[in-house]
């Protein structure tokens, strides 16, 4: 779903015949168990009812875990925000690079 967009003229208001794209947040999913691959977590996610924008995999400087980057729709952002929607011992948080601030 988009934002319809509107410009004001001497009728009032009216709706132009393009939208806006749905806005996106990105976040950070890590400590996920070796093995796990993007696929089975994104199938787990869409099961819970998350559409997935993207989900990169993210170089790690150990072999202790795994880590990836989630894109959502940013109205789907209070599902995940549930601690309880994680597995135990999955750590989620916003993405941010040193190059960029934090995403919302």
């Amino acid at each position: 779903m988009g934002y319809e967009g509107q410009l004001e003229g001497s009728e009032g208001y009216k709706v132009m015949s393009w939208k806006g794209a749905e806005l996106t947040v990105a976040r950070y999913i890590g400590h996920v168990a070796i093995g796990t691959t993007a696929d089975a977590i994104s199938s787990s996610l869409q099961e819970k009812g998350v559409e997935v924008m993207d989900l990169i995999p993210l170089p790690t400087k150990h072999d202790r875990f795994l880590s990836f980057k989630l894109i959502i729709k940013r109205s789907q952002l209070s599902i995940i925000e549930n601690e309880q929607f994680w597995p135990e011992g999955v750590v989620v948080g916003r993405f941010w690079t040193a190059k960029s601030p934090p995403s919302d």
